[in-house]
């Protein structure tokens, strides 16, 4: 027979007077008031952690605040698995309702998410059956599997708001089944029954089931590109089956996330005789609550993919076309990006971008530029490299560009590592109100023009974009901006450049401005982004789009090699 003392090192259950409960499980309290979500997801977070093989590091609850709340800072002091109740170190600006299945599924340990309407419902990650009701045998289960069940109950509504809770189920009554050992953040492990539960509480909304989540790969495996296959870069979003995760939508490959989105309207689908289509707009003050995504200067509705390391050559395809009465102003909006980091690590900056400037197409993309490409003569900044522009003549075989670059007087004053280069345009060329903006020019990047961008912006059009971004500090990268013309069905270059795209990381710490070499980050986004201009008006400014796909580009990182030999 198994000693108690084996099952607890097992993660196996643990029997002791009728009472089946998960081993040394050891519950977070709660900070702050609305931290009720961060507390249990710390709770099973460090549960699965002591488990694991090999065990991880524990987390705090403030760490789970300042992933979902980025930006605000939930911890005064360091962010380690304390007390934060007896530390008095939390940040009141960040006592915030979150989202515990959003933290559960970024970590890998959701396997279903289930409605408690008492209906039979096929859980998303785990492709089973459950009932949609508080099931003793399926808590059962669970704790005799080793893994604790999450609930949210809602406890009030307020000026029509729902005010929720999440319990953490640890154990329960062998004998009866009827009793449950639950770990409340707010006030500690609680013995009740399902009526008891009900009305010390309220009604269940849903309950939450866990796993152990799998293996990490180690950090060389996940920041060494030749490592990853190319079929697992692959994917295809299907807009026709989203998943609401909270408040986001998940379309599988890419997601809507809700608070990084200010003024985005909720994706929509829709059909007409070509299939299905996903609208995405903006319009003022269509969401207001947004904490993340810059919402005091900028309006979006993005969708976005996971980031993967920096020089992973990949290339993108999607159709878009703009929604009729799509405003045409002196403005950008961006509707499809690709970031990297250039003065960070997160992928902070868009490596290209596809815009609409007055109702017309636009592409740009993005170089490193550094302090080693410049003298500083007589108190001036002279760049051999980034010169005024004066015409299309003097430009000579440079580009056309935007050096919205900042210089400080320390390395920790770097603000802008980067030109913005005008990759392309339509036929008729740089839009009026672009004329002030791109007053340099640059021979940082070099591009080879093919068909100018398609005119009409409200027919659809499939774009490719294939990048093999810089992977190592001072290399050069390749990319490659094609469309499908709807009428023929054939493939047309419109440019291909070279330069400097992203920025790797300089190997020599002491002059690094960059993130950490091989901890880049890069990633890709579609959906309009626009500034907080007045100009735009009131009326909302949509795109539709559809076939959004990637996969390995491996004549890009080919392309690269040979870059690097010359």
């Amino acid at each position: 027979m198994t000693s108690l003392a084996a099952e607890a090192r097992s993660g196996s259950p643990a029997v002791a007077s009728g009472l089946v409960e998960l081993p040394n499980f050891v519950g977070v309290r709660q900070a702050q008031s609305e931290w009720c979500w961060a507390a249990a997801a710390a709770s099973i977070y460090n549960y699965f952690a002591v488990h694991a093989e090999p065990p991880r590091d524990k987390r705090s609850q403030c760490f789970f605040v300042d992933r979902q709340f980025r930006g605000i800072g939930a911890c005064f002091k360091e962010n380690t698995p304390g007390d934060c109740t007896t530390r008095r170190c939390f940040n009141p600006a960040a006592n915030k309702p979150g989202h515990l299945n959003y933290e559960l599924q970024l970590d890998g340990l959701l396997t279903a998410q289930i409605n408690c309407d008492g209906t039979d419902q096929m859980g998303h990650w785990d492709l089973k059956l459950h009932h949609g009701g508080f099931d003793a045998l399926e808590i059962k289960a669970a704790i005799d599997g080793g893994c604790p069940i999450a609930l949210r109950l809602l406890l009030r509504v307020e000026n029509g708001q729902p005010i929720s809770h999440f319990l953490v189920i640890v154990g329960y009554d062998l004998a009866s089944l009827d009793f449950f050992k639950i770990w409340d953040p707010n006030r500690g492990f609680r013995y009740l029954s399902l009526e008891e539960l009900v009305f010390s509480y309220g009604p269940l909304e849903q309950k939450y089931l866990t796993q152990q989540s799998p293996p990490r790969p180690s950090p060389n495996v996940l920041n060494d590109t030749n490592k990853q296959s190319p079929t697992s870069l692959d994917y295809e979003v299907d807009i026709t089956h989203p998943t609401a995760i909270g408040d986001d939508v998940n379309y599988g490959a890419m997601t809507f996330l809700r608070n990084n989105n200010p003024n985005g309207l909720v994706p929509t689908l829709h059909f007409d005789g070509d299939g299905p289509w996903l609208r995405l707009g903006v319009v003022k003050d269509a969401f207001t609550g947004a904490t993340a995504g810059s919402p005091d200067i900028n309006d979006r509705c993005e969708l976005r993919d996971e980031k993967i390391p920096l020089g992973t050559a990949l290339w993108y395809s999607f159709d878009i076309r703009a929604e009729d009465g799509f405003p045409a102003v002196d403005a950008r909006c961006v509707c499809a990006q690709i970031k990297a980091p250039y003065y960070d690590a997160d992928g902070g900056s868009p490596l290209f971008a596809l815009r609409i400037d007055r109702g017309r197409y636009v592409a740009t993309v993005e170089h490193l530029y550094e302090t080693k490409d410049v003298t500083f003569v007589g108190g001036s900044e002279i760049s051999s490299h980034v010169t005024p522009y004066q015409s299309a003549d003097l430009c000579q075989d440079a580009i056309r560009a935007f050096d919205h670059h900042i210089f400080g007087n320390s390395k920790a004053d770097f603000k802008e590592l980067q030109v913005r280069v005008l990759l392309a345009t339509d036929r008729g060329g740089l839009p009026a109100h672009l004329e002030n903006e791109f007053l340099s020019c640059t021979d940082l990047v070099h591009v080879h023009h093919g068909h100018p961008l398609p005119d009409n912006i409200f027919t659809w059009w499939r774009f490719i974009v294939r990048v093999a971004p810089t992977r190592v500090k001072d290399e050069d990268g390749v990319l490659e901006l094609a469309i499908v013309d709807p009428t023929d069905g054939v493939e047309r270059l419109i440019a291909r450049a070279t330069g400097e795209f992203g920025h790797a990381g300089d190997l020599n710490p002491a002059s690094n401005t960059g993130p950490v070499p091989g901890q880049g980050l890069q990633y890709f986004k579609i959906g309009p982004y626009r500034d907080k201009w007045k100009i735009w008006g009131a009326a909302p400014a949509a795109i539709q789009v559809r076939n959004i796909k990637r996969g390995y580009w491996a004549r890009g990182a080919e392309l690269r090699e040979h870059l690097a030999k010359r």
